[in-house]
């Protein structure tokens, strides 16, 4: 279930059910879309993207910019793909890597922009020692 504010948070109202299939328990990344404002939402579409919480950028030439976060051992940052209009090459788009080299699982939350240059700024939490976290940002040249 969804829950949606239009006045930043002061009040709350029913936004729709997203998602339920009791046949899926477990960690994985789904994409869903509305075209009427959240009163419908699309049927879920199970990806192979590892990686949370996600956020997808509309790109002005239609592509779709979409950013995850990994938090396993090895690679713990921040990832991009750069999908086609209908997203149908998610699985096969290759990553650009953003961010790898946080210390923790701690990290997240990736926000995006297109810059008027058509550049990509991305925002991210992120952790590097127990004394040092906070907002970080990357620039992404080629998009």
């Amino acid at each position: 279930m969804m829950r949606v504010s239009r006045d930043i948070g002061e009040t709350w109202e029913y936004g729709g059910r997203l998602a339920e299939d009791p046949q899926f328990v477990g960690r994985f990344l789904a994409l869903v879309y509305s075209d009427d404002d959240g009163e419908t939402w699309s049927s879920w579409r199970l990806t192979t993207i590892h990686g949370s919480p996600g956020h997808m950028l509309g790109l002005r030439d239609g592509r779709i910019f979409l950013t995850v976060v990994t938090r396993w051992e090895g690679q713990r940052g921040c990832v991009a793909r750069v999908l086609n209009p209908e997203g149908t090459d998610l699985d096969t788009t290759p990553e650009l890597v953003i961010r790898d080299d946080a210390l923790s699982p701690d990290c997240g939350y990736p926000w995006s922009v297109e810059l008027n240059d058509g550049r990509v700024l991305v925002v991210y939490w992120h952790h590097y020692t127990d004394d040092h976290r906070g907002i970080e940002g990357a620039i992404v040249e080629e998009v």
